[in-house]
């Protein structure tokens, strides 16, 4: 699942990165089973990336991303989800999004997502403060809603990025 995909150009650059990878591993019937999926808050893939697309869950006409995300049919379906720049980037209150987003993970699945932590919700709090806040509040959604599946969350920064990155993976 490819949250904010914009109009797609990254999609078939990833595509190909993944089919060399396979290819180097000898697994190339591997892409056979890949699935891309998207959600972004318009319609507007480019051709190409159509293409490969299996799902586009974007909407034509207006962005409707909490109400997305409260479709029970995926929940438990992915094995990667990927949110650079994309709903949780823009949000207020990104650890919502990212306990969303790690709902969508299949057993061993990973989710990467990019969060802006600069708006007002973390306002008084130190960087550290505002990732143990992230995770504390993450954690405990998961706790009261999700007591059958357990979370890894990890925090890193690109250096060359001013917006943080969480990692969460889902046990298997």
């Amino acid at each position: 699942m490819i949250l904010g995909p914009g109009r797609g150009d990254d999609i078939p650059l990833m595509v190909d990165e993944v089919r060399k990878n396979l290819t180097a591993r000898g697994a190339e019937g591997s892409l056979d089973n890949l699935r891309i999926d998207v959600f972004g808050l318009t319609k507007k893939l480019k051709e190409k990336a159509a293409a490969v697309v299996r799902d586009d869950y974007s909407s034509a006409d207006k962005p409707v991303p909490f109400e997305f995300y409260e479709n029970p049919s995926l929940v438990g379906r992915y094995d990667v989800v990927v949110d650079l720049y994309g709903v949780a980037a823009k949000s207020h209150y990104p650890h919502h999004i990212i306990a969303k987003e790690a709902d969508m993970l299949a057993p061993g699945g990973v989710a990467y997502v990019e969060a802006n932590l600069g708006h007002g919700t973390y306002a008084g709090l130190d960087a550290e403060g505002k990732i143990d806040h992230v995770k504390k509040l993450c954690e405990g959604f998961w706790a009261q809603k999700r007591k059958d599946r357990r979370y890894r969350m990890t925090h890193t920064r690109p250096a060359d990025r001013k917006e943080d990155w969480f990692i969460v993976e889902r046990e298997a």
